[in-house]
């Protein structure tokens, strides 16, 4: 769990570069306590805040791209099964020349369905979000994010 206290705390989550392409949505409301992550969406883009426990947090900005196809596709993050419109290539800038791509739930609402599939099946879900966490922040290092955890 980690706070962000004013939209200057949010905007230093993101690496410097993209802070003047992130928008905030009115269902961002601060002061905020967040547990795990935030996301919202503006346009075509969706944005992530999360953190490891005990490290700081990180924020990305993602380009959405089209659907896919409507046919069976797993998220990278959750390995949760969707068809096209849920599961999508999400993509971020490395830097001006390259964009790097995962194919996630388009929503980036992995947590959600994580809790579901656990509650379902009478166990705890906080290993596998934990797991997510991980996956995520394997993706922000591939961004230029230095690791925060194992």
């Amino acid at each position: 769990m980690f706070e962000l206290k004013t939209e200057a705390d949010l905007l230093a989550v993101f690496r410097y570069r993209d802070r003047k392409h992130v928008e905030l949505s009115r269902d961002v409301t601060l002061p905020s306590y967040v547990s795990h992550y935030l996301t919202w969406s503006h346009g075509r883009r969706v944005f992530l805040v999360f953190a490891l426990p005990g490290a700081a947090p990180k924020g990305i900005v993602f380009e959405s791209g089209s659907e896919g196809p409507p046919v069976p596709q797993m998220c990278d993050w959750c390995q949760q099964v969707g068809l096209g419109a849920q599961v999508g290539l999400l993509t971020a800038r490395r830097d001006r020349q390259r964009t790097v791509g995962v194919l996630v739930c388009s929503d980036l609402g992995c947590r959600d369905r994580l809790d579901y599939v656990a509650a379902r099946a009478g166990v705890d879900a906080e290993p596998a979000i934990r797991a997510l966490l991980q996956r995520m922040d394997r993706f922000a290092e591939t961004l230029g994010f230095e690791r925060t955890g194992s």
